[in-house]
Order: structure tokens, then C-alpha cells, then sequence
């Protein structure tokens, strides 16, 4: 269903047009995608610093120990499903966690055949030290709106965030 908006013509009184109220300015359209590729390379400069205090380890390293840091003890197949990540790709991340000793390997008690991966205390470490900049981080950027602002602000981000993972 089609909604339009009524605007009045400044220079021609008792004129008016209707535009579709989903009709997005170009303008508007540019100043976004603007917007979005500085937000992006914000995001982008604050994960590099992050990895940098976090020993080295990249987006999805970091990603994966705070997936397992909340659950304690995760089988890999959970993991995949969380990342969207092939099980393959995850074998090959988790081995060079193993080896830099932040996760292990654990042998289920029931069923041999299921392994699960837990933070060594590097790994919790290291867990421990990218929860503080992240907390940081939020506080650093919430501090600088109105508390009303700041519930906005985490709505429009989450809003955001669904668009984009919705694109086609």
C-alpha cells in the first residue's frame, strides 16, 4: 500500500504535491552511504586497536573466545552455527588458538566423538582484557549523549545492524 505525504510549495501558495512517503532523497541516500563508510572505517580502526592489546588475534579469534568465555564449554559445531562459518574454516581458526594456547580441546565424558573447546587461563586472559575495552569503548561513545540519547542510539544500532544483515 502506498502512504504519501502532502508538501506545500513555498514560492506558489495553495500548491501542493504529494510524494510517496518511502521515496528516499538522493541527497539523503549519499550523506548515508557517507556516514556508513566512515562508521565502517571507525569500527574497523577500533577492532585493530583491540587486536593489538588483545596479543594479535584478529575479529573472528576474538569473536569465538567470547563466544566460549559465555558458555564456558561449547561443542565446535555451536561455534560454526553462531559464526556462519563452515566447520572447516572453524578447524583451521581453533587450531591456531590451540596452539597459542587460548583454547583447548576437550574429549566429551559420554561420547568420545564430541569434542567441545574451553578458554585456557591465557584464553580467559585475553577474554577478560577485550570485555574491558569493549565496556570502555561503549562508555567512551554512550557518555557522550543525554541518557535518553543513549536508549536511542542502542535501538537505531540494533535496527541498523538487522537492515544490513538483511540485504540482498
Amino acid at each position: 500500500m502506498l502512504s504519501f505525504r502532502k508538501f506545500a510549495i513555498p514560492e506558489h501558495p495553495g500548491i501542493e504535491i504529494f510524494q510517496d512517503k518511502n521515496m528516499i532523497e538522493p541527497e539523503l541516500k549519499k550523506r548515508f552511504a557517507a556516514s556508513m563508510l566512515n562508521l565502517v572505517n571507525a569500527i574497523k580502526n577500533e577492532s585493530e586497536k583491540c587486536s593489538q592489546i588483545c596479543g594479535g588475534l584478529n575479529e573472528k579469534e576474538l569473536l569465538i573466545i567470547s563466544f566460549v568465555a559465555e558458555r564456558k564449554s561449547v561443542k565446535m559445531s555451536e561455534i560454526a552455527d553462531s559464526l556462519n562459518a563452515p566447520l572447516s574454516t572453524l578447524t583451521s581458526i581453533m587450531d591456531r588458538l590451540v596452539e597459542k594456547n587460548i583454547i583447548e580441546r576437550v574429549h566429551s565424558a559420554e561420547d568420545r566423538r564430541v569434542v567441545n573447546v574451553a578458554l585456557t587461563s591465557a584464553g580467559k586472559k585475553v577474554f577478560n582484557t577485550f570485555s574491558k575495552r569493549k565496556e570502555g569503548s561503549a562508555e567512551q561513545v554512550l557518555s557522550r549523549y543525554a541518557p535518553e540519547e543513549q536508549e536511542m542510539l542502542v535501538t537505531y544500532i540494533s535496527k541498523l545492524s538487522e537492515s544490513i544483515r538483511a540485504l540482498k
